[in-house]
């Protein structure tokens, strides 16, 4: 299912992309902790999936971004 630019117009956009707002900020404030190895790299992982979430509304088309993946490790 594609996401239409109608999707990103709705008070329930709004409402999502303020919650998303809010999350990252808490994700990133967290991650300035003193955390494992493994808990910065899950951490990162959220970040990177709000991020992808919250610019859904400014690609071509409203299609999902592309990732790339380079030695292993992806790329948005």
């Amino acid at each position: 299912m594609a996401l239409i630019p109608a999707d990103f117009n709705t008070e329930t956009w709004a409402r999502l992309r303020e919650y998303l707002e809010a999350e990252l900020a808490r994700l990133r404030a967290r991650n300035d902790d003193n955390l494992s190895d493994l808990e910065t790299a899950s951490l990162r992982g959220e970040i990177r999936r709000i991020k992808t979430l919250l610019a859904l509304d400014k690609r071509p088309g409203n299609q999902p971004p592309l990732t790339l993946i380079v030695d292993e490790k992806f790329i948005v």
